[in-house]
């Protein structure tokens, strides 16, 4: 996931032939300089597994790479045609950190020495050591409902249980004092050890977790959205911090479709934290004595 989103930078909104013409030329630039591509897998049990490589060629379809190090047993378990893995770019102007990046698929068997992956369909600009997370004012904290999905092996095979954690109203105080903050791409929240205790809850790095948020006038529709716990510490006397990152969400809840989660995050979750970070920066200004306040429109 982006740790700072800049605005969509190629693919989208684009021919397709002449965004994937200046797609491939950015990784032929790349080659030519010998830069390396920042490759990076997230394995199903929440670590995080980050190769450099080195570009051996560049085909209309398809990119070639080999690690600066050999890769490890988790990368040779990548299925081709079915995984992905996210590649950062580096800019070749800009003397900042700034990267562009995507999401490539796999299109051959992994080896130790050798990676062939299908080019991403667009790039956006990230900046890896900003990371935009909204922590909202109490007005505009989203109610959530949160389930912890449990597989409980049976004689009949595997059922799943799901068992209500918490339940808050969009707004809140309750809401406030779980929320940290919220990205496009996962949540954090601070429950204390008395709320664990209570509610007998086991939850640790690797756990799923079911999730509404609720923004109330903000947005018609809640957000439904899968996640498992990426993360855990102790953040003061009493209280736990769970770091989420979402996995899944339902586009439209009619339809009841699950689309996967990729480096970008949930589109319209981006767009509504985008439009109340606008909305913040004009507050902190303040408004003169007998100034109108502008209410600031979200197009979702």
């Amino acid at each position: 996931m982006f740790k700072q989103v800049r605005g969509l930078f190629l693919g989208k909104n684009k021919k397709a032939k002449q965004a994937n013409s200046e797609i491939v030329a950015i990784f032929q630039e790349l080659q030519e300089r010998e830069g390396l591509v920042d490759v990076r897998l997230k394995h199903a049990d929440g670590n995080l597994w980050k190769m450099n490589c080195k570009i051996v060629s560049v085909g209309k379809e398809k990119l070639s790479l080999v690690p600066v190090q050999k890769f490890s047993s988790h990368w040779l378990a990548l299925v081709p045609d079915e995984d992905i893995l996210e590649c950062y770019v580096p800019s070749s102007t800009s003397k900042t950190h700034i990267l562009h990046g995507g999401v490539c698929p796999v299109l051959e068997p992994v080896t130790e020495k050798s990676l062939v992956l299908g080019f991403p369909e667009r790039l956006e600009q990230g900046e890896r050591r900003i990371n935009i997370r909204l922590q909202p004012h109490t007005e505009h904290m989203p109610g959530i409902h949160a389930w912890s999905i449990e597989t409980q092996k049976t004689e009949n095979g595997k059922t799943v249980e799901r068992n209500v954690l918490f339940a808050t109203k969009p707004g809140s105080k309750e809401s406030q004092r779980l929320i940290c903050n919220l990205s496009s791409g996962g949540i954090r929240l601070s429950l204390s050890k008395e709320f664990l205790k209570k509610k007998q809850l086991n939850l640790k790095k690797g756990s799923k977790v079911l999730l509404q948020l609720d923004f109330g006038a903000l947005r018609k529709e809640p957000f439904w959205l899968s996640a498992h716990v990426n993360n855990v510490h102790l953040a003061s006397e009493g209280a736990y911090e769970f770091g989420l990152q979402f996995t899944g969400y339902i586009r439209n809840k009619k339809e009841g479709v699950w689309e996967t989660v990729d480096l970008f995050g949930v589109d319209d979750l981006a767009k509504l934290i985008q439009a109340l970070l606008a909305e913040y920066k004009v507050g902190d200004r303040g408004v003169a004595d007998g100034e109108d306040s502008k209410t600031i429109a979200i197009t979702l």
